[in-house]
């Protein structure tokens, strides 16, 4: 909570009128928000993102091993279990 406050002092002692470092204080403000919501799962967040890593490492090394292609369909079906995985755990922390 401190870090956002001097973080405003600083951001609004440095706007005098201009509409685009507006917005971009609102949006380093809004990820800012976001980032002190999320960091009491972070770890979990980064553990998904450990194992889903490691199921699609031996997911290569499966159809590599029984002589398949891996295309990018197949690969942008593990950057979709990361976003769910992912999803799921931040709205079970959030409710």
């Amino acid at each position: 909570m401190i870090v956002i406050v001097v973080m405003n002092q600083i951001i609004d002692k440095q706007n005098k009128g201009n509409e685009m470092v507006t917005v971009i204080n609102f949006l380093i403000k809004f990820l800012m928000s976001i980032v002190l919501l999320l960091s009491p799962i972070i770890y979990s967040i980064l553990g998904i993102g450990v194992l889903v890593g490691i199921d699609l490492i031996f997911g290569i090394m499966a159809s590599v091993k029984k002589g398949e292609k891996f295309t990018s369909k197949r690969l942008k079906d593990s950057v979709v279990k990361l976003l769910v995985y992912n999803l799921l755990l931040i709205a079970g922390f959030v409710t």
